[in-house]
């Protein structure tokens, strides 16, 4: 309870400061004491709901701020861009970057060369975070009320369902690839990359025929 009060009044501050300015200041200061006592709650508790003595590991805290930074990061510039051009603007090219990507990843994966990996690698970088904001507020731009609020929830689940599908798919494929010309790990991950890439472009003539460029 704690941390979901926290969490709720904390983000709901952050938007409305804008619009209401210092009363804004309320909710904020409620959420960061709901949060601070949710983790020390969490820090005497025997069975805590997360682990934060595990942030005493050095290896687990600079990766988990690392993946906070770069996501809050993302939110802000694709975000932004989405909200003036339309979620089009960046999802559709992204997908085209995506299937490119990881065709060529696919291709170049029985090779061994983790060098010759590199340039698809660095485009998908590029390509997710092109996707990944833009297509999750389009629920909101599209819809107003209660319908974007579900169409909100099936986007989480919509990536959680493509994440679920895609690890079981690698473990699939690496589990029968041929082990004749190539190593198993690297055939299994070649045929992963490449299914991947006919996902991402069967998604991308789905957005070139039916996303609108701009929501109504």
């Amino acid at each position: 309870m704690l941390l979901l009060v926290g969490l709720t009044t904390l983000v709901v501050g952050v938007i409305e400061v804008p619009d209401l300015g210092a009363p804004a200041l309320a909710p904020i200061a409620c959420g960061l004491l709901a949060l601070g006592l949710f983790v020390r709650h969490e820090r005497t508790c025997a069975h805590p709901l997360i682990e934060f003595r595990l942030l005493g590991n050095r290896m687990v805290a600079t990766s988990l701020a690392a993946l906070f930074a770069i996501q809050f990061a993302v939110s802000i510039t694709t975000g932004r861009f989405a909200d003036r051009h339309g979620p089009r603007a960046l999802v559709l090219p992204g997908l085209m970057l995506a299937t490119a990507s990881l065709a060529g990843i696919g291709l170049l994966a029985p090779s061994g060369s983790v060098v010759a990996l590199l340039p698809g690698l660095l485009v998908f970088a590029l390509a997710r975070p092109m996707v990944f904001t833009p297509a999750g507020i389009g629920p909101f731009l599209a819809l107003d009320g209660d319908r974007s609020a579900f169409a909100a929830s099936m986007a989480t689940e919509a990536r959680q369902l493509g994440a679920v599908l895609g690890v079981a798919l690698t473990a699939l494929a690496h589990g029968s690839a041929p082990t004749g010309g190539s190593p198993a790990p690297a055939g299994g991950f070649a045929a992963a990359a490449l299914s991947a890439a006919a996902v991402c472009a069967a998604a991308m003539l789905l957005v070139w025929r039916r996303m609108p460029g701009r929501a109504r």
